[in-house]
């Protein structure tokens, strides 16, 4: 097997990035650990080497570069091993502005589906996908039983990632053409018409709940139902108030998306729905179904954690978070 000392820079430059290169506490526990995980690597025909700042050990498996780094519990003899392999480098030198956004914004998506799906962990840096599968064994031995396991599960991260990335550039890019005619930087708080004479601090939120709907208003997830990305289109949101006074209110929904965004369909726009409504003091509660906002692309609607907040006259009442599962 070639030598792997010729590939140690490179890869101490590549856990600098990782920050794996700073110094942790080294003790006879994860040196009983290096040395045993190491006797058995021999064993199976590697070529291994130890760093000697971090004391990771680094062998090379169809092609590619692996290190392990060894962690103690400090309670009694467990120790955290972590499997890390080469990272993945999808940014180029030379690559524009705008591409390098959109492959930072893939990335972290992409990064997002790997993790739901698979036991070993990913996360994106500088452009780089770094792949790593910690597990916690109380014994050498009983890492070393998993380890091969393992090796063949980092074997097929690489595949695996392309898969999710190609996912992910789905859903973005849908994202980025929403975002390119709709820029939330350019929201401009649209002045009060003068013939409206809104009460503020007169409503009180007791409920919103969210559900989806085809363009034929025909529903896809009931109100409180599970959110599932393929089952997404338009959100349909239903507000229940009740008021001090009776008389025309207006209640508006804000929509953040995972990333901290306000969704809205025009610019210009303050609210992602909004609509006028006359309530009735003398009626205990009232619910009102709001308009739908959507898209028939329902990779529109990227996973993980929504924010609605609701609006009475102005004024936010309540708020609520919902997610959209992949």
């Amino acid at each position: 097997m070639k030598k792997i000392k010729a590939i140690l820079l490179a890869v101490a430059v590549l856990a600098g990035c990782m920050g794996v290169s700073a110094k942790k506490a080294w003790g006879v526990v994860e040196r009983k650990a290096q040395t045993e995980v190491q006797n058995y690597l021999k064993a199976q025909g590697f070529e291994t080497e130890i760093d000697d700042e971090d004391h990771a050990l680094l062998f090379r498996q169809s092609g590619i570069v692996y290190w392990i780094t060894f962690e103690s519990d400090n309670t009694g003899g467990g120790v955290l091993y972590t499997l890390h392999r080469t990272p993945i480098k999808l940014i180029k030198d030379g690559d524009s502005k705008d591409k390098i956004s959109r492959i930072t914004d893939v990335m972290a998506v992409a990064s997002n589906i790997q993790n739901k799906e698979y036991a070993y962990k990913t996360y994106a840096v500088s452009g780089r996908a770094y792949i790593e599968f910690p597990i916690y064994a109380s014994t050498p031995t009983d890492y070393i039983k998993q380890l091969r396991n393992v090796l063949e599960s980092m074997e097929n991260a690489q595949k695996d990632y392309q898969a999710s990335y190609k996912q992910a550039e789905q859903q973005v890019d849908s994202l980025r053409r929403y975002w390119s005619s709709n820029d939330p930087g350019l929201l401009v708080l649209p002045q009060a018409a003068a013939d409206k004479a809104y009460h503020k601090g007169l409503l009180t939120l007791q409920k919103v709940t969210v559900g989806s709907v085809d363009a034929k208003g025909q529903t896809l997830v009931d109100f409180e139902g599970m959110m599932k990305r393929d089952l997404m289109k338009f959100i349909v949101e239903k507000v229940t108030v009740t008021a001090k006074t009776s008389g025309e209110y207006l209640i508006g929904v804000k929509i953040y998306n995972p990333q901290n965004r306000l969704i809205v369909s025009a610019k210009g726009q303050e609210y992602t729905v909004s609509q006028e409504v006359k309530i009735s003091k003398a009626e205990k509660e009232q619910t009102f179904t709001l308009p739908v906002f959507g898209t028939e692309d329902s990779n529109f609607w990227m996973p993980g954690d929504y924010r609605i907040e609701v609006y009475g006259n102005g004024e936010q009442i309540g708020r609520k978070t919902f997610n959209i599962d992949k």
